[in-house]
């Protein structure tokens, strides 16, 4: 067999387990949430770009317990849907919490601070959480 058709071959079975991994990530946030949400459509392949529309959608879907744990490889990325749970959740704890700093929040939340943190700013920069303070002592609020 020559490289490409082994290549091939690998790629469609990473896309097929992409997609049964979804599938389960999905119905375990539904078990969690007690509700039957729809369903996002998995991508056809690995090169098709995730629309933006999903992320709204992933927002609403923050699991009960407020623990968000992403296992990844070291150098992987979050997908947009990961993130957008993580918006979701810091944004929720705050409105819960005003007043707290981002290593109480990171150790609420379950996620390492200094991913927290630049999520946090991206919130900032959107209007959805404003802070006070500077290094160590920054506390944030709800806009």
């Amino acid at each position: 067999m020559s490289n490409d058709v082994i290549r091939e071959r690998i790629e469609k079975f990473v896309a097929e387990l992409e997609v049964l991994v979804r599938k389960a990530a999905i119905e375990s946030v539904q078990a969690a949430l007690g509700g039957a949400a729809p369903a996002p459509a998995a991508r056809a392949t690995r090169s098709a770009p995730v629309a933006a529309a999903k992320a709204p959608a992933a927002a609403a879907s923050v699991p009960a317990a407020g623990k968000l744990s992403f296992k990844r490889k070291k150098g992987a990325k979050r997908t947009p849907e990961q993130l957008a749970q993580i918006d979701a959740a810091a944004v929720a704890f705050v409105k819960a919490n005003p007043g707290k700093g981002v290593e109480h929040m990171a150790k609420s939340l379950g996620v390492p601070s200094n991913d927290l943190k630049s999520r946090i700013s991206i919130l900032i920069d959107g209007k959805r959480l404003k802070k006070t303070g500077f290094k160590r002592a920054t506390k944030y609020y709800p806009v």
